[in-house]
C-alpha cells in the first residue's frame, strides 16, 4: 500500500542513518588505530623518527562525510529503480543480465574489454615497475570482473556443482541449483567477496612494500 515516495523516503532516511551511525564508528575505530600503532612503533623502537598521531579536524571531518555520503549513494540507484515497479513485479527475483538484449551485450563487451586491458596494463606494470599502471590496470580489470559478474558467477557454480555431483550427491546439485536461482544475487554475493579479498591484497601488499623500504 505504500507509494514510491514513501518507499524512496524510508530507504533513504535508513540508509542516512546506517551512514551515520557507521561512519561514527569508524572514525572512532580509526582514530583508536592511529594512536595505538604510533604507540605499539614506539615502544617497539623508541628510537624511530616517528611523530605523534593528531587528530586532524579537516581529515575526520573528511572521512565521516564520505562515509556518509558512500552510504546514499549507494541506496539511491536500486531505490529508484524499485520504485518504478510495480508491486508485483517487485516481488519477483531478477533474472539478471540477458546477453540477448543491447544492454547485456554491450555489459558483456565492457567487461571484457577492461578486464583484457587490465590484464595487459598489470602485465605491463610488471615489466616497467611503474605504480600508476598497475593501479590504472587493477582497476579496469576489478571493474570488468564486476560486469561480467552477474553472467560468468552463476556459469562457475554450475560448473563447480556438476564437477562436485560425484562428491556432494543431491545436496550439492540443489546448492547449485538455488545458487543460479537469482543470477544477480549470486553475482553481488560474488562482488562482496571479490572486494573482501582485493582489499586484503592491498593491505598485505602494502605492507610488505612499507617493511622493504623500511629495511
Amino acid at each position: 500500500g505504500a507509494t514510491s515516495r514513501q518507499v524512496l523516503r524510508s530507504v533513504r532516511i535508513e540508509a542516512l542513518l546506517l551512514g551515520a551511525a557507521a561512519s561514527a564508528v569508524g572514525v572512532l575505530v580509526g582514530i583508536g588505530a592511529g594512536h595505538g600503532l604510533v604507540a605499539l612503533a614506539g615502544n617497539l623502537e623508541p628510537n624511530a623518527p616517528l611523530g605523534s598521531a593528531t587528530n586532524s579536524p579537516l581529515w575526520l571531518t573528511g572521512a565521516y562525510v564520505v562515509g556518509v555520503l558512500v552510504s546514499l549513494a549507494a541506496a539511491w540507484v536500486p531505490t529508484r529503480r524499485v520504485a518504478t515497479l510495480d508491486p508485483q513485479t517487485a516481488l519477483q527475483p531478477d533474472r539478471g543480465v540477458d546477453a540477448g538484449t543491447p544492454a547485456g551485450r554491450w555489459r558483456i563487451a565492457a567487461g571484457l574489454g577492461l578486464v583484457g586491458a587490465g590484464a595487459a596494463l598489470l602485465a605491463l606494470s610488471v615489466a616497467v615497475a611503474v605504480v600508476p599502471v598497475m593501479v590504472v590496470g587493477g582497476a579496469a580489470s576489478f571493474t570488468g570482473l564486476l560486469l561480467l559478474g552477474p553472467v560468468l558467477m552463476p556459469a562457475l557454480v554450475r560448473f563447480g556443482g556438476l564437477a562436485l555431483r560425484p562428491v556432494l550427491g543431491t545436496a550439492g546439485r540443489l546448492a547449485a541449483a538455488n545458487a543460479v536461482r537469482n543470477p544477480r544475487r549470486t553475482a553481488a554475493a560474488t562482488a562482496s567477496l571479490l572486494v573482501g579479498v582485493t582489499l586484503t591484497t592491498a593491505v598485505l601488499t602494502g605492507l610488505a612494500s612499507s617493511r622493504v623500504a623500511v629495511d
